[in-house]
């Protein structure tokens, strides 16, 4: 298989490795893709970085929804080790809206049911849900 590694230590890599996932697409070069795909996890193995929004768009605007670069973008926000974007601020007008519902059904998918000794949090405290608490009355 070949190797991109040498685009791990420049500028922007993520956007040239998008950049170049969709090339692989148009050019149905599925070797191309897939030596993509190993330096993309790689990337994010070596903890440079997370893909940004704009690489994430490019993959998800320019290519099928049956591509595994798609799936490899859900699978990296649903098994983050940290916040990716902090500086986004709307999910749904930042990112292409498949993205946004194909994350979100990931995660609900992959989300866990907490220990035993976790309540949830209607349960342990279900006055956070009343109107009063909010505006900061309290009324038993």
């Amino acid at each position: 298989m070949r190797k991109l590694d040498h685009l791990l230590d420049i500028p922007n890599s993520w956007s040239r490795l998008a950049k170049l996932y969709v090339m692989g697409e148009r050019l149905m070069d599925s070797t191309l893709q897939d030596a993509v795909i190993a330096t993309m996890i790689r990337n994010r193995q070596t903890g440079k970085g997370f893909p940004p929004p704009s690489a994430i768009n490019m993959i998800y605007n320019k290519t099928t929804e049956i591509s595994p670069g798609r799936r490899l973008m859900v699978d990296m926000c649903v098994w983050r080790d940290g916040i990716p974007w902090k500086e986004a601020k709307n999910m749904f007008s930042d990112m292409h809206p498949v993205f946004a519902n194909d994350l979100l059904m990931g995660l609900m998918k992959e989300r866990k049911a907490p220990g035993k000794d976790i309540q949830a949090p209607w349960v342990a405290n279900p006055k956070t849900y009343n109107r009063s608490v909010q505006q900061g009355t309290i009324v038993d």
